[in-house]
């Protein structure tokens, strides 16, 4: 079946990847995607905030794509390609219509802390810290105890 409903439950997952590959994988595409992004006319590496935001500014001024914005289609086939392949792709929908209210301002809040604080998680974690950027350092230790703070509150029992 291609769609399913996920309820509240908490379901465990067995992946046929491995998270040391994932790493590897990373540390060997971020010097490729500093170099790469220098010649595409931005300073940083990889980051989600700036490819969204240039994937709107092309689609409202008519534009062929850019560097940040490949990074971001590559990011979305690329898992969509990778479930694929672990036969783990699924369509899903939240049993509770309320889910999509929370998610849709839990979305425009991430927007709006990524715009205050320089940069998303994923710039912040992926080419602030290697960089050892102050701003990415205080963003990342915030990020982190947000997301601890918020996995205490949802599933405390």
């Amino acid at each position: 079946m291609l769609w399913h409903t996920l309820g509240t439950e908490t379901l465990e997952r067995k992946t046929k990847f491995n998270w040391k590959v994932a790493a590897i994988s990373l540390a060997i595409l971020s010097p490729i995607a500093w170099i790469t992004s220098e010649s595409a006319g931005r300073n940083n590496g990889f980051g989600i905030k700036g490819g969204w935001v240039s994937i709107f500014d092309s689609l409202i001024s008519n534009q062929p794509l850019r560097w940040d914005e490949f990074e971001i289609v590559g990011i979305i086939l690329g898992a969509m390609i990778a479930s694929m392949i672990a036969k783990e792709f699924k369509l899903r929908m939240p049993k509770n219509p309320k889910t999509y209210l929370v998610v849709m301002i839990g979305g425009t809040m991430m927007g709006v802390g990524a715009s205050l604080a320089g940069g998303c998680n994923t710039g912040h974690f992926l080419a602030g810290l290697p960089t050892l950027a102050i701003s990415s350092i205080i963003a990342s230790v915030f990020q982190i105890l947000g997301n601890w703070t918020m996995a205490y509150i949802l599933y405390r029992k």
